[in-house]
Formats: structure tokens, sequence, C-alpha cells
């Protein structure tokens, strides 16, 4: 919503440079000039410059949306009665984890499992990709809360955020992945059973 903001203040008033014109109320008498030009000349470039300040620099102030990805995903996993799974990756430079996502996690059989059973949070540290700084920061928390010291490393929690499982290195078959992330799923299930 801003950029179209921007965008229109730099046509009108950098590069097209209008000058600001003393402007004038009417009345039902003659026309009353409000400021006149010279004492306006001043203020107009305050507002102008505190303006210029606020749309260039409003998307860098942090925002107060409260909730981030890893926040969202434990509520959705508790509403939904699903699993989380944490993908730690390097999406771009990886060939480990680029290859275990074509293997596996792009495949239809994984998709419909995950659909059905899990939130996935990819939680990613590209080398050439850009991210906002909010993400960075909270995917090197998750990083340092989890202990991960490889990528890719896969994490199923429950809707609590408690560890059930991990795998750390390359997938290469969706099946086989699966009955891992069932297995640890059962075993959660067992000890809620159990009295």
């Amino acid at each position: 919503m801003l950029k179209p903001v921007r965008r229109i203040f730099m046509a009108v008033f950098l590069k097209r440079r209008i000058a600001l014109q003393p402007f004038c109320l009417k009345d039902t008498g003659p026309t009353i000039p409000i400021l006149p030009f010279s004492r306006m000349k001043p203020f107009c470039s305050c507002s102008l410059s505190a303006l210029l300040f606020l749309v260039i620099c409003w998307p860098a102030w942090p925002t107060t949306e409260g909730s981030s990805q890893y926040a969202k995903a434990l509520a959705q996993a508790g509403r939904e009665r699903k699993f989380i799974l944490l993908d730690f990756t390097g999406s771009d430079w990886c060939s480990a984890c680029i290859r275990s996502r074509k293997q596996v996690l792009d495949q239809k059989e994984f998709l419909t499992f995950a659909t059905t059973n899990l939130v996935l949070v990819d939680v990613d540290f590209p080398e050439h990709k850009t991210q906002e700084a909010t993400l960075k920061r909270q995917n090197s928390e998750l990083e340092k809360q989890f202990k991960v010291d490889g990528y890719p490393t896969f994490i199923l929690l429950d809707a609590t955020g408690r560890e059930l499982g991990r795998q750390t290195g390359v997938l290469t078959k969706p099946a086989a992945f699966i009955a891992t992330l069932r297995q640890w799923q059962k075993i959660v299930m067992d000890s809620v059973k159990a009295p």
C-alpha cells in the first residue's frame, strides 16, 4: 500500500519539481490569502521533509503485528489438532536441502500427508535471497532454541512446541519420511492414551 504512495510522491514532488503556489480561501467577499508564499515556504519544506521521512522510512520500522511465523504455526496446530514440521534449510545454497525438497517435500504423496497432518514451517537461511530482518531474527532464534547444527534438519513438534523427533540430512523417499513422521506421532498418541 505504501509503494504507490511513495511512487506518486516521488513523481509529483521530486521528478517534476512542482512549485507550491500560495492558496487562497474564497469567501463571499474578496479572496483572502491564508499565508503569504514567503512565510509558507519554510512551513512547506518542513512538512515535505517530514512526509518524505515517513514515506521512505515507514517500512523499516518494526511492525507490531505481534506473532511470528512460528507463533502462528503453534496457534494453527492447536486449532486444527495437527503437528508442526520445522524445516531448517538453506534453500538457495544447500544441495542436500534442495534435493530433499525436490525428491520428498514437493512430491504429491508427502503434500497429501502434510495437508491433513502437519503445519509446515520453513526456517530458511538463504545466502542469495533477501529476507526481512524480523524473519532473519526469528529464524536465528529458532536455530538456537532447537540447537540445529546442520542442514537440512526436520523437527516434528506437537501443538505446544514440544519436540517429538528430529532428522538431519537428505531425504530421498516420501514414503520413508512419512513413515518416520507417523512413528513419532504414534509415540505421542500412545503416551496420551496411556493412564
